[in-house]
């Protein structure tokens, strides 16, 4: 049921940017869930950011929250889990 994805965007914070306006979407209003450094600008960029518990140093000092899974391992669905039981 996905509906907007990019992919092969190497730069992740114009892919952020294009997404959001496309769909009128406020940035603080986004999550991002990244993993390694060049994910970084993107994450300080969206109003909530996420990292697997795996990532590098520097993305899971950034990171709002960091998950108890590691990539691959069932993290968007712990995203899921954790946007769910707030509302």
């Amino acid at each position: 049921g996905i509906k907007h994805c990019i992919f092969g965007q190497e730069d992740k914070l114009a892919g952020c940017i294009k997404l959001l306006s496309d769909l009128n979407i406020e940035r603080t209003n986004a999550a991002y869930i990244g993993d390694d450094n060049i994910d970084i600008p993107a994450m300080e960029y969206c109003g909530i950011s996420f990292t697997v518990s795996d990532s590098v140093n520097p993305v899971l000092k950034k990171a709002n929250i960091v998950l108890k899974c590691k990539g691959g391992e069932g993290a968007i669905r712990e995203i899921s889990d954790l946007i769910f039981e707030e509302n």
